[in-house]
């Protein structure tokens, strides 16, 4: 399953391959990679002209992209029991569609960055944080939680204006 969900992620995209010494992964990636050789893909970034524009047309609608954030984690998640092991594939995929969900409502110039947690329910704490440049006038972020009572999902969704 971990196989589809890379092998749909680098799908659309440009890629520089380079080759990596197998030394350099960690035990639980090795099933990542079928090939004797081990590649890594890195992925080209995208160009975009310049328009000096400071200010972007529409600002993000967090509201909305929180709202749909939410109804995905319920729909994914209610009433199901996962198992710890698949923590891994999950926040991959689910870290997919919370950015295909932000990238629908989020008008252009725009760079997304998707973050998903999940962990057990052991009673211990956690805090999450971030840190970045930030343009508080036309940067911004929304967050949305789904909690059972086995396990907990944070995912987070910072836009950032990018001229």
């Amino acid at each position: 399953w971990f196989h589809e969900i890379l092998k749909e992620r680098l799908h659309d995209t440009i890629l520089q391959v380079v080759h990596t010494d197998k030394s350099e992964l960690e035990e639980e990636d090795d099933d990542v990679f079928e090939e004797p050789l081990t590649w890594k893909p890195s992925l080209v970034k995208q160009r975009l002209a310049n328009t000096f524009k400071m200010v972007p047309d529409r600002e993000f609608d967090f509201v909305a992209v929180a709202k749909r954030m939410d109804e995905l984690l319920e729909g994914k998640f209610k009433h199901k029991e996962i198992d710890t092991k698949q923590f891994k594939t999950l926040t991959l995929s689910i870290s997919d569609d919370v950015r295909s969900i932000a990238k629908e409502l989020t008008p252009e110039r725009f760079k997304l960055i998707a973050r998903v947690f999940m962990g057990e329910l052991k009673n211990q704490g956690l805090t999450i944080a971030s840190r970045f440049l930030w343009d508080p006038e036309h940067d911004s972020w929304c967050e949305s939680r789904f909690q059972t009572t086995s396990f907990f999902v944070v995912a987070t969704v910072y836009a950032l204006y990018f001229e």
